[in-house]
């Protein structure tokens, strides 16, 4: 699983970005899943993807939450290449540790 964080494109053209390479994780068990129901209620969605119980992301139910379990991280630096032509951003790990 690959996340990407970044925000609108500044004045200056100088974008910050952070790249996080995670596992996901299904959350299976009902405490679990209850928790990252509350971090899904937070986000405005459509009332037809509301998640209105443990039952909705568990057993038979089609829907599942997951967790990101971050292994790498990255940031985007001021630097970058030219490859055949193309420019492409270039990122340094980040110690988390």
């Amino acid at each position: 699983m690959a996340i990407s964080i970044y925000g609108p494109v500044p004045p200056d053209n100088k974008i910050d970005a952070v790249y996080i390479e995670a596992e996901a994780t299904q959350l299976d068990e009902e405490a679990a899943a209850e928790r990252g129901m509350q971090v899904m209620v937070t986000h405005i969605q459509d009332q037809k993807y509301m998640i209105k119980s443990p039952k909705d992301i568990t057993g038979e139910a089609a829907w599942r939450i997951y967790k990101a379990i971050p292994k790498v991280v990255s940031k985007r630096t001021e630097k970058g290449e030219t490859i055949n032509g193309q420019f492409v951003t270039t990122r340094e790990r980040v110690d988390l540790g």
